[in-house]
């Protein structure tokens, strides 16, 4: 089965770029405010984490921790930034192991066959 990778790119404009940057402030808000109502009650938390029956609730409560406060502290950065924030989202994409889009005129398949070649 071939697949077909479309790409459409607008042009930057002033307006666009600020709704972008509005969303990454307040999405990297709820992240930041999550972290520190962690921090405000540490033994609820951790209560709560144990009471889901996850493994290691305190390295859990600070895994959690330093993900929703360092992520949203790094989302803001980027909020102002489209340079940093495309490297973040490849940065992101290469943890999770996902594959680039391929590129127009070639399918999903024959893309990554020339990445194992």
């Amino acid at each position: 089965m071939t697949s077909i990778a479309i790409e459409t790119r607008r042009a930057p404009s002033a307006t666009s770029d600020l709704l972008a940057a509005t969303g990454r402030v307040l999405l990297a808000a709820i992240f930041v405010l999550s972290g520190v109502s962690k921090l405000a009650d540490p033994t609820g938390t951790i209560a709560y984490i144990t009471s889901a029956g996850l493994p290691a609730p305190s390295l859990a409560y600070g895994v959690a921790v330093a993900v929703e406060l360092v992520g949203g502290l790094l989302l803001s950065r980027v909020a102002t930034d489209p340079q940093r924030s495309d490297a973040m989202l490849r940065a992101v994409k290469a943890g999770l192991g996902v594959a680039p889009a391929a590129r127009a005129g070639q399918s999903a398949h024959d893309h990554n066959a020339g990445e194992s070649a």
